[in-house]
């Protein structure tokens, strides 16, 4: 007997990265079209190397494929394989978009700072999701033989937007961070823009 599609999405939606999986299929929905891998990064607010490895485990299980642009060879385009209806999947994941809605708007409302703050805020973590490939926390720790030993954390979009958040709550660690990113001089410069304007 066949699978039924809700069955082999359960079934294909289970292991490692579940929840990511399910992320990945109602962003889809939420979008309605075809997404590159960037995009569906963007949109998660996941790491890129987690998107590829989703999308590629949901390829194997023939939910999703992936295809060229045709506007742009270059770039890949995932969406859902030919032989499934959208209408369908939305009725077997009904409770995971409702899902997605809540977090998202949780995540919307959780950062709280200053608007002129937040504004630089935002403009990091858009760079963050725009440029960077991958962040990692890295720690030198004293191993049993007393050697020097340098261990890695990866960090996901999200949890880098938490990291920054309580990063922007210290003013020194903000201006520093600004800095290197030249964040603060291009806000300082349109400020500066802004008042001319107004002057004239």
């Amino acid at each position: 007997m066949r699978p039924t599609l809700c069955e082999k999405i359960d079934k294909a939606l289970g292991g490692k990265f579940a929840k990511l999986k399910r992320l990945v299929l109602a962003t889809l929905l939420q979008e309605g079209r075809p997404l590159t891998m960037k995009e569906l990064a963007e949109k998660t607010g996941k790491g890129y190397s987690y998107i590829v490895t989703v999308v590629s485990e949901l390829v194997n299980a023939g939910i999703l494929k992936k295809e060229e642009d045709p506007e742009d060879r270059r770039r890949v385009l995932v969406w859902f394989s030919d032989n499934i209806v959208i209408e369908d999947v939305k009725k077997c994941l009904v409770k995971i978009l409702e899902q997605f809605e809540r977090e998202r708007k949780k995540e919307e409302e959780k950062v709280a700072l200053p608007p002129e703050v937040r504004k630089m805020y935002e403009e990091v973590i858009n760079y963050v999701m725009n440029n960077v490939a991958g962040v990692e926390l890295s720690f030198e720790v004293y191993s049993e033989t007393g050697e020097r030993v340098r261990k890695s954390v990866p960090l996901t979009i999200s949890e880098i937007k938490l990291l920054f958040e309580k990063i922007f709550e210290i003013p020194k660690l903000r201006e520093r961070i600004l800095r290197e990113l030249k964040i603060g001089e291009k806000a300082s410069a349109e400020a500066q823009a802004a008042q001319a304007s107004q002057a004239q």
